[in-house]
């Protein structure tokens, strides 16, 4: 049951806030590494990989600095 699973997600944070605003962030970013690999050759699905972290690390680096 999908419920059951976003409950036992939940259970790993210690707040519903702090929950809420790591699926809210999580789920922009994850846009970005779920490619559907079936419509893919292995080239294409490298070149991509390789886009979305080239992507991350601008988004991400900033934040950190």
């Amino acid at each position: 049951l999908p419920v059951r699973r976003r409950e036992r997600r939940m259970m790993r944070f210690k707040s519903a806030g702090q929950c809420q605003r790591f699926v809210s962030t999580h789920g922009q970013i994850a846009n970005l590494f779920q490619l559907h690999r079936k419509h893919l050759n292995a080239a294409d699905h490298r070149q991509l990989r390789a886009l979305a972290s080239a992507t991350w690390r601008e988004i991400a680096l900033p934040i950190q600095a």
